[in-house]
């Protein structure tokens, strides 16, 4: 363990995820995600996955996986482009939180320091690579943390390095989510239905999941989720749990309105 402890995770520098892709990952432990996320122990995906071991040991420092600071991420970043140094793509995804958020700890607040640091430790591996190899890393994530006009700006200092998604759960939400100028995406017990709503009423671009809707699409070959763009990605809902998420999105809905 080196540098200054500001997070903590595991971190996996491959992955036999099917629907990732083998891309670099991590995961950050429970208490790090925000309370106002309605699938919080009621129909999270990340529940009911076969490395939902592999979460429940993101806080401990005995995994040789785990890393607590900037220095610990940049020597495992290394390592995963090492990993994946033969591979075609010049840009290698990094996808922060297969399960996790980036609050601070039991709150609804966006944790600036740490995702600052997770970008900064990708721009310090990109220092190395980019010019000797031609490679560099790109980070992408998702939030249910309620964001600021703060948060924003430090978000987008870092676009390019490392995208930030922010998790909706209804239209509505989506909608004024686009319209502070977020990447957004939205869970969806009806995409369709969803994404004409989007469409028709509110005028946006809106595109469900590669991945949900054609064979053999991973994140690491579509990337429309690290990248920033004008389209909102909705996700039907998905995973061993997916009959509580139901429910969670539909008493979550009923409440806003």
């Amino acid at each position: 363990m080196k540098g200054i402890p500001t997070m903590k995770m595991i971190f996996l520098k491959s992955s036999e995820n099917a629907k990732t892709g083998d891309i670099m990952q991590s995961y950050t432990s429970k208490s790090s995600c925000p309370n106002r996320c309605p699938f919080k122990g009621s129909g999270c995906y990340a529940e009911g996955i076969r490395t939902v071991k592999t979460w429940e040991r993101a806080d401990d420092e005995s995994d040789k996986r785990f890393v607590s600071s900037q220095d610990d991420l940049t020597i495992a970043l290394l390592g995963g482009v090492i990993e994946h140094i033969k591979e075609p793509e010049n840009e290698l995804l990094f996808r922060h939180n297969i399960a996790g958020d980036l609050s601070v700890r039991n709150t609804n607040n966006f944790n600036t320091h740490e995702f600052l640091d997770i970008a900064n430790a990708i721009i310090r591996v990109n220092a190395v690579y980019s010019g000797n190899f031609g490679k560099v890393v790109k980070g992408f994530t998702y939030t249910h943390c309620e964001l600021t006009e703060g948060d924003k700006y430090v978000i987008n200092s870092m676009k390019g390095v490392m995208t930030v998604n922010v998790s909706t759960d209804s239209v509505l939400e989506a909608y004024i989510s686009k319209a502070k100028g977020f990447n957004t995406v939205l869970t969806s017990v009806n995409p369709k239905d969803d994404i004409r709503l989007l469409r028709e009423v509110h005028g946006l671009t809106a595109v469900q999941c590669p991945a949900q809707t054609r064979e053999g699409i991973t994140c690491k070959g579509c990337r429309l989720c690290a990248k920033d763009r004008e389209a909102i990605v909705v996700f039907g809902i998905h995973g061993a749990h997916k009959g509580k998420a139901r429910k969670a999105i539909q008493i979550h809905r009923a409440n806003l309105k």
